[in-house]
């Protein structure tokens, strides 16, 4: 059975008291999980020997959601509207994306995720999207939950026509949910847009090597179960079961 490693989220501090919860949404568990493969999870706190063997078990990598990446990792300072938290992830996160993107192991990123795959590979991000676009919304809004995006449609993205994205959902146009802030600037040399909103912004990006899956989507397709973007992960899990780890496993 082929393992995706799935790198978990840890709250903010309370009181200066340390993290006490890691944690993973069920929703990206159970997607693996249905589509047969074993999610194994890793902690931000593990040594780097525990990372390193977790990642040399695992033939796919899944980013979830979750709070804003410190903008020191990609060259700028804390904005008055970026509230990074995570620094252990951070970290985490970005040394993973960057094994994956040298060895080529499929790679998924859900918001930021995404973010973070950008990152990754070289690219900047927009610290508070309605200074950008505020004619658009791509926020939940004010009180409501993440569990509120199955049924939070925001907003139109276009896809790019040829794109491995376009090959998946076979339409240049849908709907999508939406709860971010942030978005994509600038992207390294080795990623391509594959789809944007209305106004501009970068909702889903992919490698510039058609044979390698590695994609990044700014909305949640992890809470829906209609086509077209529960397709995206069923051509991950493909991807993840044709992967050949070191040793032929």
């Amino acid at each position: 059975m082929k393992k995706v490693l799935i790198p978990m989220a840890t709250p903010p501090k309370k009181n200066g008291q340390p993290d006490t919860i890691h944690g993973v949404r069920y929703t990206y568990a159970d997607k693996v999980a249905h589509l047969g493969l074993l999610p194994i999870f890793i902690s931000p706190v593990f040594k780097e020997a525990m990372v390193e063997y977790l990642y040399q078990q695992a033939s796919g990598i899944l980013f979830m959601g979750g709070s804003d990446i410190h903008p020191k990792h990609y060259g700028e300072e804390v904005g008055p509207h970026t509230q990074p938290h995570e620094p252990q992830r951070d970290l985490l996160e970005l040394h993973i994306v960057r094994k994956a993107l040298a060895d080529k192991k499929p790679f998924l990123g859900i918001c930021r995720g995404h973010q973070m795959l950008a990152i990754g590979g070289g690219g900047t991000l927009y610290q508070h999207l309605p200074d950008i676009v505020p004619e658009e919304e791509h926020g939940l809004g004010e009180g409501a939950e993440y569990e509120d995006l199955l049924h939070s449609y925001r907003h139109t993205i276009l896809i790019e026509e040829g794109s491995r994205l376009h090959q998946i959902v076979g339409t240049k146009q849908i709907e999508t949910n939406s709860a971010h802030h942030q978005g994509i600037k600038t992207l390294g040399p080795d990623m391509v847009v594959s789809a944007s909103s209305q106004k501009g912004v970068i909702e889903a990006i992919e490698h510039i090597d058609s044979d390698y899956f590695c994609m990044g989507l700014q909305c949640h397709p992890e809470v829906l179960h209609e086509e077209p973007l529960n397709n995206v992960f069923t051509h991950f899990a493909n991807a993840v079961e044709s992967y050949t780890l070191p040793g032929g496993v």
